[in-house]
């Protein structure tokens, strides 16, 4: 997961020219078929929220985690830092 946020990070111009840093806490499902879903963004600015939201949008289908055998929902936060 941090690979796929790494190679998809693109720093916002806007917040780039104003200086605009900070960590967003980006909290998420992983549903029982593997898809992400209910992304919750929380940070400093909404220019970082909207970048850290389209980074983990863009997660590929994942293993769901599974409980006595049967797949289940995973609740997921990690947290993304914009830095300059």
């Amino acid at each position: 997961m941090g690979e796929h946020v790494v190679r998809h990070f693109r720093y916002p111009k806007e917040a780039l020219n104003n200086n605009i840093q900070g960590r967003v806490l980006v909290q998420f499902i992983i549903n029982k078929e593997g898809k992400v879903e209910k992304i919750t963004t929380r940070g400093p600015h909404p220019l970082l929220e909207e970048e850290a939201f389209r980074i983990i949008s863009r997660l590929p289908k994942m293993k769901p985690g599974m409980q006595k055998g049967k797949p289940v929902k995973v609740k997921y936060a990690i947290p993304i830092n914009f830095k300059l």
